[in-house]
């Protein structure tokens, strides 16, 4: 039963939160319901969870400046009755969000899906952020849902050695689109979605197929197969 519309958080400083004694309450936000917009806020430095993290059906991310995360800098997951309902999307707009090269928890930027029971029937949707990370792992892990949109952001590249993971599928059916994407600036590279699919042997091992769109950045996207993985080149 959806509840809790059209919550709204606004111009706020939300840094800090948590104690390491006490890891299961660490979240700078935790959010649920109808639907959540957060608006020109700081979301910084949660202490060993997420900075923001939502099982709300519909979420507006707008202008935010996340970072320093000591996990995910977003984690928007499931909850039943919510977001199994189609259309569940996330809408991250204008956002600078960046990764704290000193993170211990999980490397990806942003996670969409579930870590539940329940499914996420939405997409996720990336128009116009800055988001800087050192590490090797995707900008967007999605576990569930229909994929994403990447609609004119910059993606910065701060390490060397980065193989240029824009989004890590975990189901096959996932698709990715988007185009006019400035990834990884620095080193001319350009980015690759990688859907993660079980192979048919069933030998346990895990390869990687490129999830479907030919054009995720209109100004040169290729693609390459070496080893398993895809490429942007």
């Amino acid at each position: 039963m959806l509840t809790a519309a059209r919550q709204r958080i606004e111009q706020c400083k939300l840094t800090d939160n948590g104690t390491i004694h006490d890891p299961g309450q660490n979240h700078n936000l935790y959010l649920g319901g109808t639907s959540v917009t957060v608006k020109n806020c700081e979301i910084a430095r949660a202490v060993t969870g997420h900075n923001l993290k939502s099982r709300a059906h519909l979420n507006f991310i707008i202008e935010n400046h996340l970072h320093d995360s000591c996990n995910r800098e977003l984690d928007l997951v499931d909850a039943e009755g919510t977001t199994d309902i189609a259309g569940s999307d996330t809408f991250l707009i204008g956002n600078t969000i960046v990764k704290d090269p000193e993170c211990t928890g999980n490397k990806a930027v942003v996670h969409f899906g579930r870590d539940g029971k329940a499914t996420h029937n939405g997409t996720l949707w990336l128009i116009g952020n800055t988001i800087r990370t050192p590490f090797i792992s995707s900008v967007a892990d999605a576990s569930s849902g229909k994929g994403a949109v990447f609609i004119d952001n910059v993606i910065d590249d701060t390490r060397a050695g980065q193989i240029g993971v824009l989004a890590n599928f975990q189901q096959p059916s996932m698709k990715a689109m988007g185009h006019s994407n400035a990834c990884d600036r620095y080193s001319g590279k350009r980015m690759a979605v990688l859907v993660n699919q079980p192979p048919a042997d069933k030998r346990g091992e895990t390869r990687f197929v490129f999830s479907g769109i030919s054009a995720i950045d209109r100004q040169g996207f290729g693609i390459r197969r070496d080893c398993g993985l895809v490429f942007g080149r």
